[in-house]
């Protein structure tokens, strides 16, 4: 009796961890697609639908949200979906509220990762910046034709300095972003806009910005 026993449990346990690597691989799919679902019951609906074609039998969405492993996957994507808030209040099992927080701690490092690697490529924007301005300086002493060549040196430098933080702000728009009032360049990660750029670096940023892009 033993014996049936424990083979039905390592069946069960088969079973199971086959699943789990199935809803590993279609969460990861709709992660990289960004694909969204408004609630776990219409995530459960979708993963059951991946599971039954995937092994060629019938799969209830009810199943997947009874299970504790597999429901705790589904939560915690539903924690980290790009653009989404949980109410974690609204959340039901402990393990449902541990997940949440888990993928939430994760996403605030991952942030706080992006956001210094950030930073240091604005230093590097501005270190760049400054570097054809001192050259032109240098030029201008020597005048003639190769004066002239260095302020349009000088342009041309600064247009790509500009297109490449315009770029930067645009891909990157959900960790920092250009306030066009302040003239300023924010954080958005944290909950008070905290200052990256300030305005006396930006000048000539918002030159650029008024010329090619028309913003005020």
């Amino acid at each position: 009796m033993t014996k049936n026993r424990n083979t039905f449990e390592a069946y069960q346990e088969n079973k199971q961890s086959n699943r789990e690597k199935l809803i590993t691989e279609f969460l990861k799919h709709l992660k990289q697609s960004r694909a969204k679902y408004p609630h776990v019951t219409a995530l459960a609906s979708a993963v059951s639908g991946h599971i039954a074609l995937s092994q060629g039998r019938p799969c209830d969405q009810a199943t997947i949200l009874r299970n504790k492993r597999y429901r705790m996957l589904l939560v915690s994507h539903l924690a980290t979906q790009a653009g989404r808030e949980v109410a974690y209040a609204s959340l039901q099992s402990d393990a449902e509220k541990d997940a949440a927080l888990v993928s939430a701690q994760l996403e605030s490092a991952n942030l706080r990762r992006d956001n210094s690697r950030l930073r240091t490529y604005v230093a590097s924007l501005e270190c760049a910046a400054q570097q054809p301005v001192a050259s032109a300086e240098r030029d201008g002493k020597q005048g003639g034709a190769g004066s002239r060549l260095a302020a349009e040196q000088l342009q041309i430098d600064l247009a790509k300095t500009c297109q490449a933080l315009h770029t930067l702000l645009r891909y990157s728009e959900r960790l920092i972003h250009f306030d066009s009032e302040k003239k300023e360049i924010v954080d958005r990660s944290k909950l008070r806009g905290n200052v990256i750029v300030e305005q006396r670096l930006l000048g000539p940023f918002i030159s650029w910005l008024k010329v090619d892009h028309d913003i005020a």
